[in-house]
C-alpha cells in the first residue's frame, strides 16, 4: 500500500475529509476507501466474488451501485480495469422479464381453437360483406382482420368474445349494430382536433 505525499493529505484535509481518510493510498478515490472500510476487505475481491455468484445471487452491479451510494458506471468502468466480468442478464428481474416475454412468444394457440375462431371470422366477414367492414365493427385495422381470416394470426383472446358475438348474429341485427370506436379515435391529438 503507497502512501500519499504529504501535499496530498494536506489538500485532502483541507476539502474536509479526516485524516483517516486523508492518509489512504494516492490513487484510491474516497468512495471506495469507505466501501472497503465498511466491508472490512476489498473492493477489488468483493467484485470478483460477486461476479462470480452472480448468475446464482441475480446480484449485479446496479444492485452494488445502490447499496453503496455510488454509480453503476463506475462500479463498471473499475470492474473494467480490473478485468472482472459481469455475466449478462444475471439480476432476477432481468430472467424474469425474459421469461415473461418468452412465454408470450412462446404461447401457441391450440389448432382446434384457432380453427374454430378463423371459421367464425369468416363468417363474420362473410355476414358483413367485407374485412373493411368487419374491423369497423370490431374497431380494429382492416390488415388485423385479413391475417385473422388468412390464418396468419390466430384471433386473440381478448378480441374472440366480441368476435363471437358479433358472428352470431343475424345480418339485419348486424347492420343496425353501430361499428365500435378504434382506441385511436380516442387519442388525446384526435379529440384536440375534433373541438377545434
Amino acid at each position: 500500500m503507497t502512501q500519499p505525499s504529504m501535499v496530498t493529505v494536506y489538500r485532502r484535509v483541507q476539502r474536509g475529509e479526516s485524516w483517516e481518510e486523508a492518509l489512504r493510498p494516492g490513487w484510491q478515490p474516497l468512495w471506495m476507501w469507505r466501501i472497503e472500510q465498511e466491508e472490512g476487505r476489498p473492493l477489488r475481491d468483493l467484485l470478483a466474488e460477486s461476479a462470480a455468484m452472480a448468475h446464482v445471487t441475480g446480484y449485479g452491479l446496479r444492485h452494488h451501485a445502490q447499496e453503496w451510494g455510488v454509480k453503476r458506471t463506475t462500479l463498471q468502468e473499475w470492474s473494467r480495469q480490473w478485468s472482472i466480468t459481469w455475466p449478462r442478464n444475471a439480476s432476477l428481474e432481468q430472467h424474469e422479464a425474459a421469461t415473461r416475454v418468452a412465454n408470450k412468444v412462446r404461447r401457441r394457440v391450440p389448432d382446434g381453437v384457432r380453427a374454430e375462431r378463423q371459421d367464425a371470422l369468416r363468417k363474420l366477414v362473410d355476414k358483413c360483406g367485407s374485412a373493411n367492414h368487419a374491423a369497423r365493427m370490431l374497431g380494429i385495422g382492416v390488415n388485423r382482420v385479413s391475417e385473422w381470416r388468412r390464418g396468419i394470426r390466430p384471433v386473440p383472446d381478448r378480441h374472440w368474445p366480441a368476435v363471437q358475438r358479433l358472428a352470431q348474429l343475424q345480418v339485419a341485427q348486424l347492420a343496425a349494430t353501430p361499428a365500435a370506436p378504434k382506441p385511436s379515435e380516442d387519442h388525446p391529438w384526435r379529440r384536440a382536433g375534433k373541438s377545434v
